[in-house]
């Protein structure tokens, strides 16, 4: 669906094309990222609260080896139905610095025991990867966050799942290509 050429947006797009050129969320984020205010201005699925829309950091300076991270209590289902809090995090280690670009690896960790049924539920935001943050700018420039995940004998003994995603994402330099759709890759056209 192009919204630049397509009148009508064909079945299945029309809450996207609602949502052209109106905001979607009011966000205020502090200094060191932590979401202070987050508010839907449109309709849209509920956020999940773990999965953080930038990079939060620690409130006191790291150096090059060190790590933290941020916990997150989700909740999952067992087999029965019945809803269980699972404890979880994101930990981040301060990889190196150099020209002012912070490199941190980043790993979505699942802390409270589970079995297969309720990790087959939280198979998504097992992600790992690399983000690169700009120091002075305090912007994320680039960030790579995989997840390739199998789950076996989650619903019976003989059943897999097996979850892959990829988000890679580059912060636009400015002038006449911010705001525009660029091609990227040859899979992809604009």
């Amino acid at each position: 669906y192009d919204s630049r050429k397509d009148v009508k947006p064909p079945r299945g797009f029309e809450q996207a094309a609602g949502a052209l050129g109106v905001p979607l969320t009011l966000v205020r984020i502090a200094p060191d990222g932590e979401v202070k205010l987050r508010e839907e201005k449109h309709p849209q699925p509920k956020p999940m609260e773990d999965m953080p829309i930038t990079m939060q950091l620690p409130k006191e300076p790291v150096a090059v080896g060190d790590h933290w991270s941020f916990p997150y209590e989700v909740q999952a289902q067992r087999k029965g139905g019945v809803k269980m809090q699972v404890q979880t995090r994101r930990r981040c280690e301060l990889k190196e610095v150099k020209t002012g670009i912070a490199v941190i690896e980043v790993e979505y960790q699942i802390l409270t025991p589970v079995d297969q049924y309720v990790r087959s539920q939280l198979i998504d935001r097992l992600s790992e990867g690399t983000v690169r943050f700009d120091i002075e700018h305090g912007r994320i420039v680039e960030q790579e966050l995989n997840v390739d995940k199998r789950v076996l004998g989650f619903s019976s003994a003989t059943s897999s799942m097996h979850f892959a995603s990829r988000l890679h994402e580059v912060l636009l330099k400015g002038g006449d290509s911010a705001g525009k759709i660029q091609q990227v890759s040859a899979n992809i056209s604009p």
